[in-house]
């Protein structure tokens, strides 16, 4: 079971979640089962994903971009909220009852990047350990990283070690100072997903109408490459060492 403060889900928003779930079985080998509103997907029977439609009914026309948002596991979701205001960030909905699976509170840090919080009531999330096409090692990418490391401290009670300068990180997940990045592109968490060969599974993305947008090169973590799915969505790969 996934511990506080741990990254606990991943949910795509999309416009065609029929494409993407194409995509990602074919890339990841996820089985995508549809539930009512959304697709779940896992890998060897185990939970790694959702995929939920965006397109309002009777247009069709999109209501968000499609994008990746991540999920930390919390002890208590109303206590998150007020800490999230107390902290500087803003609370984009009140926390949401899902019967059976948890609360789920969705939220705009200080660095500017969406982020949702999420208490088990039933529903525990990830894998406990890493498996070849589920999370492997999740980052926020912040604009403002000073802002972004005593929001998340703040909120989820934890201290983020600095490892090098300009990156900072718990057991969990990590902050990287992205101030650097093009004055259009935001604060934004990002995730790995394990894979056997990042290589391999660069001609793959390619192949099924992904980008790659850099790599794979060697990090401290293992071979890693950004990507951009056929829907444009953001995300990493890992081959650890």
């Amino acid at each position: 079971m996934k511990q506080h403060a741990e990254p606990v889900w991943i949910d795509l928003a999309t416009d065609d979640p029929d494409a993407t779930a194409a995509f990602y079985g074919g890339v990841f080998a996820w089985t995508i089962e549809e539930r009512d509103g959304y697709h779940l997907a896992s890998v060897d029977g185990l939970p790694v994903a959702s995929i939920l439609d965006t397109r309002e009914d009777g247009t069709g026309e999109p209501l968000a971009d499609t994008a990746w948002a991540v999920a930390l596991k919390v002890d208590n979701i109303d206590a998150t909220a007020r800490r999230v205001t107390d902290a500087g960030g803003s609370v984009e909905f009140e926390p949401m009852d899902i019967p059976g699976l948890g609360r789920m509170l969705h939220c705009v840090d200080t660095s500017g990047a969406y982020v949702v919080f999420w208490e088990d009531t039933g529903f525990s999330g990830l894998p406990e350990e890493p498996i070849a096409g589920a999370p492997a090692w999740f980052e926020l990418l912040a604009r403002d990283y000073p802002a972004a490391r005593a929001f998340y401290e703040a909120v989820l009670g934890v201290t983020l070690d600095e490892e090098t300068p300009g990156y900072a990180r718990t057991s969990g997940f990590g902050i990287r100072n992205a101030g650097h990045l093009p004055i259009d592109e935001g604060s934004d968490w990002r995730f790995y997903l394990a894979v056997e060969d990042c290589a391999a599974a660069c001609e793959q993305i390619v192949a099924a109408g992904g980008q790659v947008l850099d790599g794979p090169t060697l990090s401290p973590l293992g071979s890693v490459a950004s990507i951009a799915d056929n829907r444009g969505a953001l995300l990493g790969l890992l081959q650890r060492e």
